[in-house]
């Protein structure tokens, strides 16, 4: 923080709050940057899983004030070493990145996980069976 800077505690609980109500909200939360590669690729994955669009919400974080205070409360609650994205929540708990995504869809996890998990399992089924 540059000299004679205050902190404004006000806007950190309000970054906080913020977020925690984001991955609260969704079975599937994605903090995300739309220049970032690998978060076009982490949507496009979701979208060709057809997950219910109402189970998971994609939030490109880059054109908000906070941004990079949301990167600090994202790293501390993913006890994460660098501000990378995209940040994936499933079922309310973090998950991993892109990379850790990519492996359990090339495994076929995701999709077991989806028709195991209450919320998505039954909407799965109407809408795309």
């Amino acid at each position: 923080m540059a000299e004679g800077q205050k902190f404004n505690y006000l806007s950190l609980k309000t970054t906080t709050d913020f977020i925690n109500t984001k991955i609260a909200q969704r079975p599937i939360m994605v903090f995300s940057k739309s220049y970032v590669p690998e978060c076009k690729e982490t949507a496009l994955i979701l979208e060709s899983l057809k997950v219910y669009k109402g189970d998971f919400e994609i939030c490109n974080i880059e054109k908000r004030q906070d941004c990079a205070l949301i990167e600090t409360y994202l790293m501390k609650i993913c006890n994460e070493p660098c501000r990378k994205v995209p940040r994936i929540f499933i079922s309310h708990k973090y998950f991993g990145s892109y990379e850790d995504l990519n492996r359990i869809v090339s495994s076929g996890e995701l999709k077991e996980m989806i028709n195991k998990n209450h919320w998505a399992a039954s909407r799965y089924k109407q809408e795309y069976e």
